[in-house]
């Protein structure tokens, strides 16, 4: 869709140019040796063209822009839930992980972390989970709602969670007037749902036990760094969307 918009005003913006050249002769010409009544029939020729893609361009924003932008806001307010839901406990994976292993990270809402700081999770480094990392919630920036939110790292609360997150975004897929949202936007959200964070966790039952000696390692298969830098890009495409609260870590 950006890229029709994009074409679009080249389009218009050259048919203009052209119009003021023909018709107003208020941009310089350049001289050729044609005939006067085939030059006459060119520049004819150019005003058609360049009044039909104004003229069509200026249906399509009537008829089908405008239209379509409406029911994508209706469509945004539907889903804001659920994609705030998903935002929020992104924010709380990176945070958790920010802490766990000291990442630098540059502003409250987690979007900036260089991608140099994902290199510090490294199994030769692994750390001991923490069972239950408890958030603080900024309300605003004088009230903090303290331990209001919450991650558990264990396995159980780590699946539900995955299938609580993919089953929001098959929700929103199921839309019958999806189509209408930015389609960028759907992009992100398939690929957070085959992402390797929440596939791995989707996965992370009872019966994959026996393949690892403790939950550490079997956590670490999840939180290594390809998974959370992955998990980070695709958190700050989503942001772009719909602004998630502000979280810090409670040490309380």
């Amino acid at each position: 869709m950006k890229k029709l918009h994009i074409i679009l005003t080249a389009l218009n913006i050259v048919s203009i140019i052209l119009l003021f050249q023909i018709i107003f002769g208020l941009i310089p010409s350049f001289e050729c040796d044609y005939p006067v009544d085939k030059i006459d029939k060119i520049n004819s020729l150019v005003i058609d063209l360049s009044l039909g893609v104004i003229t069509s361009t200026f249906f399509y924003y009537i008829l089908v822009y405008i239209p379509e932008k409406r029911k994508e806001k209706v469509i945004r307010s539907i889903i804001s839930n659920d994609l705030l839901y998903i935002a929020n406990n992104m924010q709380m994976v990176l945070a958790y992980v920010a802490k766990t292993y000291s990442l630098e990270v540059k502003d409250k809402y987690y979007q900036k972390i260089p991608l140099t700081e994902f290199s510090k999770i490294k199994k030769g480094v692994h750390i001991k989970f923490e069972t239950i990392c408890s958030f603080n919630v900024e309300i605003t920036p004088s009230i903090l709602a303290e331990n209001s939110h919450y991650i558990s790292t264990d396995v159980k609360s780590l699946n539900y969670t995955a299938k609580n997150i993919l089953a929001r975004i098959k929700n929103i897929n199921d839309i019958p007037n999806i189509i209408f949202e930015d389609e960028v936007l759907i992009s992100v959200l398939d690929k957070i749902s085959r992402c390797s964070f929440y596939t791995n966790t989707y996965f992370m039952d009872k019966e994959s036990k026996n393949l690892f000696d403790n939950n550490d390692e079997r956590l670490f298969l999840t939180f290594n760094s390809m998974s959370i830098k992955e998990l980070h890009c695709l958190y700050v495409t989503l942001t772009k969307y719909i602004t998630p609260y502000v979280f810090s870590i409670s040490y309380n």
